[in-house]
């Protein structure tokens, strides 16, 4: 068959496609890739055809693509080639596909039956994604001022736009909107999460390609901090301490430093203070500066305390002698060097409380005790605390007092040749001198006690001690003490330390006794008593009743029972 002949065929076949119902399907391909074009839903089993013809329509005009007449398979100018056409199923197969190779493409089936099947393909030829960009207006933003405008391009056919900012898909909302097909994203009032990376992903039906962009979104500074090492706590004079700073900006900050509010010369992260001394104590302030952003911002105040340690502490005190009841007595706490925090004072160790007689300053640096008494006599202690040291001073208080309540202890009667200790006892501070007197008469002994080695009868007599305290100017004379002396084997044997023992065993086993008996006499008598409740006649039934509860064992030989004898019984009471 001749050309002519051919062409005769397309446009008999394409005439009787286009006049009978077709089915209609859309096929996709890429440029430079194939695409077949199948019959659909086919007769089963499959007659054997006799004819089969594709036509396809370009610019308006219906193109021959292949056709299989008299058992010869033919193929148009533009498809010869490319195309492949499949006897036995009708199908057919175009090859290194182009754009122009899109559009509507017709077939017509003639069976050896004489019967026809017609149908349609659309064929869909898309150029594949390439040449994916993303611009900017601004790529460096500062956080809350700018708006950044970001404009996806690409190359291909049916292209579809989204944005994401990492792995989030970007969407419209109040600050974010997407325009020209999505191709355009828009995002006002920046922010610094929002510096991405931004990707554009462009896709159709066959291909995806992304392209990235991240912005740089400077903001802060913001959240200044510092810390101090060694950590802040009380610090000496004379420490080394450092200050860090640090904040959140981009980029980064710079810093300076001010303390009480007054700038200082250094500049940087780090402040060091060292060998400090107490006047460099203060609220130190760390700045932060943005100069992209033109933005200052300051830290909280870090309030540094530098303490002097506490040291030569005293007490002073009075310099003459404390008469008890006449004198007062001003003790002051100092100390040299150190700051104070605290004082805090003691008496013999314990606490020091005021009274009507002792007052503690409100800056407790001094005790005024007015006037002194006996009780006020003892160790006085100040306690001087700061945050980073303690030291403390002690102070002897001597209140003079007496002689107060005189008196002789000794013997009264003695054998002579004994030998005999007589003690003046005498309540005084200091110590006393003493003298002693026999009969009115003044003896040589100056001491508290008066030893006779050996008793004479001429020691017998009325003896007296005289005590005088040579601060106070006092003086106490005893009650008169009698001593006399007797002949030999008139007075007692006195008692050994075995009969003294012996004695007051005896009187622990006898008092343990009498407590055995009272307990077991008062456990009786509740017994007795206990006898007396089932008669119900307790007013007329004694002690000496009991019940009928079968403990006759328990009452007195005198008790009755229950069992009509209370005549009898009362009749042996009587």
């Amino acid at each position: 068959m001749d050309l002519k002949n051919l062409h005769f065929v397309f446009v008999l076949f394409s005439t009787i496609g286009c006049c009978v119902g077709q089915q209609t399907t859309l096929v996709n391909g890429i440029v430079g890739g194939n695409a077949t074009l199948s019959i659909i839903n086919p007769p089963s089993p499959l007659p054997s055809f006799a004819t089969a013809v594709w036509v396809t329509s370009q610019s308006g005009q219906r193109v021959p693509v292949a056709s299989y007449v008299n058992q010869h398979v033919k193929f148009g100018p533009i498809y010869d080639g490319r195309a492949t056409l499949d006897i036995t199923t009708g199908s057919l197969q175009i090859n290194k596909l182009t754009l122009t190779d899109s559009g509507p493409y017709d077939v017509t089936l003639i069976f050896s039956d004489g019967t026809m099947l017609p149908q349609q393909r659309v064929l869909k030829v898309y150029e594949p994604v390439t040449a994916v960009s993303v611009t900017a207006n601004v790529t460096s933003a500062v956080e809350f001022n700018d708006t950044v405008s970001l404009t996806c391009t690409a190359q291909g056919s049916d292209l579809f736009f989204q944005w994401f900012n990492g792995s989030s898909q970007i969407m419209p909302s109040d600050r974010v909107s997407l325009t020209n097909g999505n191709s355009t994203l828009a995002i006002s009032s920046i922010r610094r999460y929002d510096r991405g990376p931004l990707k554009c992903t462009v896709q159709n039906v066959f291909t995806s390609q992304s392209a990235n962009l991240t912005l740089d979104v400077s903001f802060g500074p913001e959240n200044i901090l510092v810390t101090a090492t060694p950590q802040l706590k009380p610090l000496t004079s004379g420490s080394n301490v450092t200050l860090n700073c640090s904040a959140q900006s981009s980029p980064a900050a710079l810093f300076s430093w001010a303390v009480n509010g007054n700038v200082l010369k250094d500049v940087g992260p780090v402040y060091k203070l060292d060998n400090v001394a107490v006047d460099k104590s203060g609220n130190y302030t760390c700045w932060a500066y943005n100069g992209k952003t033109q933005r200052y911002a300051a830290s909280q105040s870090v309030q540094l305390t530098f303490h002097e340690k506490v040291s030569n502490t005293k007490i002073v005190g009075p310099s003459t002698p404390l008469i008890a009841g006449n004198s007062s007595a001003n003790l002051t706490c100092q100390t040299t060097s150190g700051s104070l925090n605290t004082m805090e004072w003691q008496k013999d160790g314990r606490p020091l409380v005021p009274s009507s007689s002792v007052t503690i300053s409100a800056d407790k640096t001094s005790v005024f005790i007015s006037p002194v008494q006996r009780k006020d006599h003892g160790e006085y202690q100040c306690k001087v605390t700061n945050p980073v040291s303690t030291d403390t001073a002690i102070y002897r208080l001597n209140v003079t007092y007496g002689p107060e309540k005189a008196h002789v202890d000794g013997l009264e009667a003695v054998e002579v040749g004994n030998l005999v200790h007589l003690d003046c006892v005498v309540e005084a501070a200091p110590a006393c001198n003493f003298t002693w007197k026999l009969n009115d008469t003044v003896k040589a002994v100056t001491t508290s006690k008066y030893i006779i080695e050996s008793t004479a009868y001429s020691d017998t007599g009325s003896y007296t001690c005289k005590a005088w305290n040579v601060v106070t100017g006092m003086t106490a004379w005893s009650q008169p003490h009698t001593l006399t002396v007797n002949e030999k084997g008139t007075l007692p044997e006195p008692l050994s330390g075995g009969a003294v023992a012996g004695i007051i065993i005896g009187v622990l086993v006898a008092v343990i006794l009498i407590a055995i008996i009272a307990k077991s006499l008062m456990k009786r008598r509740k017994k007795k008593e206990e006898c007396c409740t089932n008669t119900g006649e307790l007013a007329e039934c004694p002690s000496k009743s009991c019940t009928n509860t079968g403990e006759q064992a328990e009452c007195p030989s005198k008790s009755c029972t229950n069992t009509g004898e209370q005549a009898n019984a009362a009749d042996t009471e009587s």
